[in-house]
C-alpha cells in the first residue's frame, strides 16, 4: 500500500467515526425535549432575526427537533418584539431560550432578554437550549447568575465542560450538558445532505470581537461574504416590520416568513461549503456544517477557546485541530 493510499484511508476512517459520532450527537438532544412537558405549550424566545449562519442553523435545528418530538410552540419571539407580546404568556406555558454562545458579558442584548424572562416569570418553567458561557470579566458572573438562581424551575443546559464549570463555579447556577441543537439537522434533508465532492479548501473566519486575530486572514471569508444584496435586503424589511409590527396574527405570519428566508439562507450556505473538499474554520458552526455535510473539517479557535471546548467534550480526536487557543480551561 502507498503512502497516499494509507493516508486516503485514514481520512476515509475519520470521516466514518464522524459520521456515527454526529449520529450519536442527534440521539443526545432527546434531553433537551425531556425537559418539556409533552403537554406543555411552548413559547421560543429570542429567535435570531439577524443573517449569522450558525445561529440560524441552531434556530432551524431546534425547530426540527420539537416536531419531530412533538411539542406545540404557540408563539415565537425574538430580542426585538417580544416584550409587546408576553401577554401571550400562560400559567402552562414552557418558555423555551434560544441556544448558542452568548451566556454571559459579551453578547449583552441576548443575555438581558433571559433576565428580563427569569424576573417576570417565576411561575413558568424556563429552559434554555445549550449555550457557551463565557465572561470577559469573572466578576460579572456572580450577578448574572442571580436571576437563574432565584429561579425555582429554571433548566440551563450548556454545550460543554468548560461552560458547565464557569456557571456552577462562578455564577452558582447548576446546569445540564447537551450538545448544539444544529445537531438535529445530521441527515434531515436535501440541504444537509453529505457530499463528499468540491476541490480545494474554504477558509471562513471569523471578524468580530470572537476573532483569534485582529487582521482579517488575505485568503478567508466570514459569514456576510455568503450573505447576498437581497438577502440582505429581505431582512431589513423584515427586521423593521418585526420591530414595529404590534398585531398577534401578524407577526405569526412574519415569524414564518423569517423562517422561509432562514432556510434559503442555509442553502446558499450548504451550496457554498460543497463547492470545496476542505473548511478550514474558527466559526464552531462552519466546523458542525461542514460535518453535516461530509467534509474534511479542520477546525481553528475563537479568541476564548470556544471550539476546543466544544470538540473536546463531544468529539474528541475527530476534529483536526490547526490553530488552537493555548489553554481554554483557564476561563473556568
Amino acid at each position: 500500500m502507498t503512502g497516499r493510499e494509507t493516508v486516503r484511508q485514514k481520512g476515509e476512517s475519520r470521516i466514518s467515526e464522524r459520521a456515527a459520532a454526529m449520529g450519536a450527537l442527534k440521539q443526545r438532544l432527546g434531553a433537551l425535549v425531556d425537559a418539556i412537558p409533552a403537554d406543555a405549550p411552548v413559547i421560543y424566545l429570542d429567535i435570531p432575526i439577524h443573517l449569522n449562519v450558525g445561529d440560524l442553523l441552531i434556530f432551524a435545528g431546534t425547530e426540527r427537533l420539537l416536531a419531530r418530538h412533538m411539542r406545540q410552540v404557540t408563539h415565537r419571539f425574538s430580542s426585538k418584539d417580544y416584550a409587546r407580546f408576553l401577554d401571550a404568556v400562560t400559567d402552562r406555558h414552557v418558555l423555551l431560550m434560544h441556544g448558542g454562545g452568548n451566556l454571559g458579558d459579551l453578547w449583552p442584548e441576548h443575555e438581558s432578554v433571559r433576565q428580563d424572562i427569569l424576573r417576570r416569570f417565576p411561575h413558568n418553567r424556563v429552559v434554555v437550549f445549550p449555550q457557551t458561557v463565557h465572561f470577559r470579566d469573572m466578576g460579572n458572573a456572580a450577578a448574572c447568575g442571580a436571576a437563574y438562581r432565584d429561579h425555582p424551575d429554571c433548566i440551563l443546559f450548556v454545550r460543554d465542560e468548560t461552560s458547565r464549570k464557569v456557571a456552577e463555579r462562578h455564577m452558582g447556577v447548576p446546569c445540564r450538558t447537551a450538545p448544539d441543537a444544529a445537531h438535529h439537522l445530521w441527515r434531515s434533508g436535501d440541504i444537509y445532505r453529505a457530499d463528499a465532492g468540491g476541490r480545494g479548501e474554504l477558509v471562513l473566519r471569523r471578524t468580530d470581537q470572537e476573532a483569534a486575530e485582529s487582521e482579517r486572514a488575505p485568503d478567508g471569508i466570514d459569514w456576510q461574504d455568503i450573505i447576498t444584496p437581497a438577502d440582505r435586503a429581505i431582512f431589513r424589511m423584515q427586521k423593521h416590520a418585526i420591530r414595529l409590527n404590534s398585531s398577534v396574527p401578524l407577526q405569526a405570519l412574519l415569524m414564518g416568513s423569517w423562517r422561509g428566508h432562514r432556510d434559503r439562507v442555509i442553502r446558499r450556505a450548504s451550496t457554498h461549503f460543497r463547492t470545496r473538499s476542505r473548511i478550514r474554520t474558527d466559526r464552531l458552526h462552519a466546523v458542525i456544517l461542514g460535518c453535516l455535510l461530509g467534509k474534511e473539517v479542520i477546525m481553528e479557535d475563537n479568541n476564548y477557546g470556544k471550539l476546543s471546548a466544544y470538540f473536546d467534550t463531544w468529539m474528541p480526536e475527530l476534529i483536526p485541530r490547526g490553530r488552537v487557543h493555548p489553554d481554554p480551561a483557564s476561563r473556568a
